[in-house]
């Protein structure tokens, strides 16, 4: 187990040790400062946030606040092209035709690991929808020897939709509360959720595993919010949030990391 790893399961088992009440508390303590931190943005501002789920800070408070100032708020789905999925029906058909002729037990085996890998698919529907996220990402990019994965269309990929007050139980169910999935490109906006890119952000909320006292930030490995951060304009509010258990002397970095301006520690 590298470094990294290390630290990502040390620091999650510290978190996930906070007390369910205590976690609450502090999330909302949390939350307060985190709205200090983005009070110059204006009405209409659009600002990133996250569905926080197992032990994250709760952004609950904050996304009531985001509201109540009239900012526009979105949250982070993973999509896939719908034509990549296609070709991929096509070919697990195609192969699926050819192995049932070939090799049946083997096709017994593969059938196994199917639900192996469902089962494990289940296990980890109590993880946090960042974690999740980032290891959506990291499964994409494992499977990025193709021209298409590396060019970020045909792989799973994170993407931001705006979600209306009213709108979050309908939020919750389409997508918030279901962070293992991974939705069709076209399949939220058929719902009336509109995307939102990079350049329209004024400000981000950034989930993270680990953090120093110089901002760098440690994620859950698979890099969405290093590409978004990339991709955003220079001047916009970014703010990290964690829970004190989660500060550590030292994150192991690498030469394109962004140290985060900002975090506001729970």
């Amino acid at each position: 187990m590298d470094e990294k790893k290390q630290m990502r399961a040390k620091t999650l088992v510290a978190r996930d040790r906070i007390p369910a009440s205590e976690r609450t508390h502090r999330s909302r303590e949390a939350c307060h400062a985190l709205e200090r931190h983005f009070a110059a943005l204006k009405p209409g501002a659009t600002v990133a946030v996250y569905a926080s789920m197992r032990s994250e800070v709760d952004l609950e408070a904050f996304v009531e606040a985001a509201f109540a100032r009239g900012w526009r708020v979105c949250f982070p789905c993973m999509v896939q092209d719908e034509e990549r999925d296609a070709r991929a029906s096509d070919a697990e058909a195609a192969e699926g035709s050819l192995g049932a002729t070939q090799a049946r037990g083997a096709g017994a085996a593969s059938a196994g690991a199917t639900g192996a890998r469902a089962a494990g698919a289940e296990s980890a529907e109590g993880a946090s929808s960042g974690e999740v996220m980032e290891a959506a990402g990291a499964r994409a990019a494992g499977a990025g020897a193709t021209g298409e994965a590396a060019s970020g269309h045909g792989s799973p990929r994170m993407e931001f939709y705006l979600v209306e007050r009213e709108r979050l139980d309908h939020a919750r169910e389409a997508f918030l509360s279901k962070p293992l999935r991974c939705l069709p490109c076209a399949a939220l906006s058929q719902q009336g959720y509109e995307a939102v890119t990079p350049a329209e952000l004024d400000g981000v909320v950034v989930p993270l595993v680990a953090f120093d006292d110089a901002g760098h930030r440690l994620g859950y490995g698979g890099g969405n919010y290093d590409r978004l951060l990339a991709r955003v304009r220079p001047d916009i509010a970014i703010v990290g949030i964690a829970f004190e258990e989660q500060r550590v002397p030292s994150v192991p970095t690498e030469p394109h990391d962004r140290a985060l301006p900002r975090i506001v520690i729970a």
